[in-house]
């Protein structure tokens, strides 16, 4: 739904290019699995503690984050989004 400043500056996607994208192209492809197990758990409103997470960035590099995810739920209480907040904890080459 968006991608702000702070992102774009950290992962080097804009906005437009960010919100073309799956989730799962910002995972590194050893950490899909356990990232997308997780984003079954927010989907089902379920609370997660924040976590470190590796994300790719637009030029190759890994991006480790400190990750605060929130389910967001309509006023039936269904899920229809999740947001993130991720701050970063270090690269990776």
């Amino acid at each position: 739904l968006a991608w702000n400043p702070g992102a774009e500056r950290m992962y080097g996607w804009s906005e437009a290019e960010a919100l073309a994208m799956n989730i799962r192209d910002l995972i590194p492809e050893g950490r899909r699995e356990e990232a997308l197990a997780v984003l079954r758990q927010q989907s089902q409103a379920e609370v997660i503690e924040p976590y470190r997470m590796q994300r790719i960035a637009k030029d190759g590099r890994i991006v480790v984050v400190w990750l605060t995810a929130t389910a967001l739920v309509n006023d039936a209480g269904d899920v229809y989004a999740i947001a993130t907040t991720e701050r970063k904890v270090r690269s990776e080459s």
